[in-house]
């Protein structure tokens, strides 16, 4: 993609809303409009997003790549290599059985963690949360597990799993959100009882990291993980807000702190689906199976989720990555203003796809592998553009 002058990100870019003249320049491509006080933001299809998302190609910060110093790479095998930033500047990284900690002009300054089961010690990172007197609190994907540092990387506790807590939960005092209460929730005398009363819908619960259940947050469609199909609806917490994105129906609610819907984003006829002969392996006893997702059924196919993974930056815009088989593709979408755009990165070599792993107000974090096969995480500006 073209490189941008720095004087024309500032001009177009819709971050800072620093101009008045992007509803001038930008059309919008979002039906816009009020139900009770929920704003409702819909569309037909990404199709009709006329905008484009333009990264710059140089990007002002680089973490990782090849070093010398081999503590200062990044692990190529991470899943989350997501960095965040602390109020000094430097920024905590996910990586594989540690955090890694870089200055803000992007040098390595330590490790913090190792690999194991002990305190302070990870099978596998899944997030790193950044609370407000700069501690960092850790979930460890693997066993749920939460890990607290203080702002030198010094550990403080190790927290006992409460459940299968959601990576993207972290709350400013530390609490997160987990589907289901191990033991069972204050007044549930049987979790499963009461998941039964609904399969197609699980509880979401705020808790503390003693295990203590601060809120029910509210009942929100049920993700489907089986065979070779499956589709993850994304429920998480991020800058004040609640997001819920269900992949099968392209739709997407952002709720307050007090569980109170405000804003739905959805289209009114979702990208037709991706379709491949899948088959379930065999039962005991039994012949082989097709299996399908929501959508069109077909004896000997199976449908794709409408997208990926769900970003949400600072002002509430929405980065949306393609379904199974689109994974290089993103939609943009700034509800507030109706504005859609589309985004696709080049696929590079060894078929590796780039992919943004976090949205701020006025660039992304796009994680990137090198010839080397090193993971880099570039920052770079972007500009929405007619």
């Amino acid at each position: 993609m073209r490189a941008l002058h720095q004087s024309a990100v500032l001009v177009i870019l819709l971050a800072t809303g620093c101009t008045g003249d992007h509803p001038r320049t930008l059309k919008r491509t979002l039906t816009l409009r009020d139900s009770g006080g929920i704003v409702i933001a819909e569309q037909e299809s990404v199709e009709q997003f006329t905008a484009k998302v333009v990264l710059s190609t140089r990007p002002f910060l680089d973490l990782g790549g090849v070093s010398e110093n081999p503590d200062a790479e990044l692990s190529p095998q991470a899943p989350w290599l997501e960095p965040v930033r602390l109020s000094d500047g430097r920024y905590a990284v996910a990586d594989m059985q540690r955090i890694a900690l870089f200055s803000a002009d992007g040098r390595f300054i330590k490790g913090v963690g190792s690999q194991g089961d002990g305190p302070g010690e990870f099978q596998q990172v899944g997030r790193v949360c950044v609370l407000p007197d700069d501690s960092l609190l850790a979930i460890s994907e693997n066993d749920g597990r939460l890990i607290l540092w203080d702002s030198a990387g010094r550990h403080v506790a190790t927290y006992a799993r409460v459940g299968p807590v959601l990576i993207d939960s972290c709350f400013a005092d530390g609490s997160v959100i987990v589907p289901t209460i191990e033991g069972g929730a204050p007044g549930d005398s049987d979790m499963s009882a009461q998941r039964g009363t609904d399969q197609s819908r699980v509880a979401y619960y705020r808790v503390r990291r003693d295990g203590a259940v601060i809120a029910n947050l509210g009942e929100f469609p049920r993700s489907r993980l089986d065979a070779e199909v499956s589709y993850v609806v994304q429920v998480y917490y991020a800058h004040g807000r609640l997001i819920v994105a269900d992949p099968r129906s392209f739709q997407l609610r952002q709720y307050d702190t007090t569980g109170t819907l405000r804003s739905i984003v959805r289209l009114t006829k979702p990208p037709p689906p991706h379709r491949r002969p899948v088959f379930a392996r065999p039962r005991p006893g039994r012949a082989p199976f097709s299996v399908t997702a929501p959508g069109v059924s077909s004896a000997a196919q199976a449908t794709e989720p409408a997208f990926g993974r769900v970003l949400v930056d600072s002002l509430g815009r929405y980065w949306i990555q393609g379904g199974d088989t689109e994974t290089e593709k993103w939609t943009f979408i700034d509800a507030k203003h109706g504005i859609g755009a589309r985004l696709a990165f080049p696929i590079l070599k060894d078929r590796v796809t780039s992919r943004i792993v976090s949205a701020a107000t006025d660039h992304v974090v796009v994680l990137s592998y090198d010839d080397d096969g090193a993971p880099h995480l570039r920052f770079c500006r972007f500009a929405v553009v007619p």
